[in-house]
C-alpha cells in the first residue's frame, strides 16, 4: 500500500477504537491490519497503566494515555504492514531503490508519531487548565491562564506545589506551538515565543514519548496536591468515563 499526495490518512483514537481514513481502495487492507479488536492495543504490562486513584488520573488515563497508546500502536502496525508489503512488491527491484522508498515511508510514520505526542500534549494541557481553573474558582480567585492560576493558588495557600510553575509554562508554550505555530520551536506573537530547549529539535517542536509521560505524571501530582489542600471541585465533569 502506498499513500501518495492524493490520499489521506488520519488516525483517531476513542477508547477502544482506532479509525484509519484512507482512499476507499486501500481501506479494506487497513481494516485487515487493525481488525483484531481494541484490546490488541492495550499495554502488555501493568507497569504501563497509571495508578488511577483520583478522578483527574482516571480522566487522563482514558483521554490522554489510552488514546495516545491506541494511536501510537495503530501507527506502528500500519508502518510494519506497509514496509512488509513494499519489500514483497519490490523484492526483485534494485536494493538501494527499495530501501530509499522504505526510508520515505519510515519518515512519514515518524512524523505521525510526533504528531500523536503533540496532540496528547494539547489534550493534557487543556484538561489540566480546566481543573486548575476550578480549584481557583473554589478559592474565589480571579480565573486567568493556567500558569497564572497556578501561581495564584500557590500564593493563596502560602505553599508551592510539587511541580514548579516554570515546568507548566514550558508545557503551555509547547501546546501553543502546536495550535498556533505549526509546531515550530520559535514564532512571533506579541513578541518572540520559544519552546523550552528540551522540547526543541532544530527549528521544530518535538515532545518525546518520555517527556509526555513526565508531563502526565507532573500534571496528576499537581492536581492531587491541590486536592489535598482545597475542597474538591464540584463541577468538574470527568470526561471519558460515560457509559455507552
Amino acid at each position: 500500500m502506498r499513500l501518495d499526495g492524493g490520499d489521506e490518512l488520519r488516525l483517531a483514537a476513542d477508547v477502544g477504537v482506532v479509525i484509519a481514513a484512507v482512499d476507499r481502495a486501500a481501506a479494506p487492507r487497513i481494516v485487515g491490519v487493525l481488525g483484531k479488536g481494541p484490546f490488541d492495543f492495550m499495554p502488555d504490562s501493568d507497569d504501563e497503566v497509571l495508578e488511577a486513584d483520583h478522578p483527574f488520573a482516571v480522566e487522563i488515563n482514558v483521554l490522554i494515555r489510552a488514546n495516545h497508546r491506541l494511536t501510537v500502536d495503530g501507527i506502528a502496525k500500519l508502518e510494519e504492514y506497509e514496509i512488509a508489503e513494499t519489500r514483497e512488491s519490490f523484492q526483485y527491484e534494485d536494493h538501494d531503490l527499495v530501501e530509499s522508498q522504505i526510508s520515505l515511508q519510515q519518515g512519514f510514520y515518524d512524523e505521525m508519531l510526533k504528531a500523536a505526542n503533540h496532540l496528547a500534549v494539547v489534550g493534557l494541557v487543556t484538561r489540566l487548565q480546566h481543573w486548575i481553573a476550578e480549584f481557583a474558582r473554589a478559592r474565589q480567585l480571579r480565573i486567568s491562564t493556567l500558569c497564572k492560576n497556578l501561581g495564584a493558588l500557590n500564593d493563596s495557600l502560602g505553599e508551592v506545589g510539587p511541580v514548579p510553575v516554570l515546568f507548566f509554562e514550558g508545557l503551555v508554550t509547547a501546546r501553543d506551538s502546536v495550535i498556533h505555530a505549526d509546531s515550530k520551536a520559535e514564532w512571533e506573537y506579541n513578541g518572540p515565543r520559544r519552546v523550552p530547549r528540551a522540547y526543541q529539535n532544530g527549528d521544530d517542536l518535538e515532545v518525546t514519548e518520555d517527556q509526555l509521560k513526565e508531563a502526565i505524571e507532573n500534571a496528576i501530582s499537581q492536581v492531587k496536591w491541590y486536592d489535598g489542600k482545597l475542597p474538591s471541585p464540584k463541577f468538574v465533569r470527568i470526561l471519558g468515563t460515560r457509559r455507552r
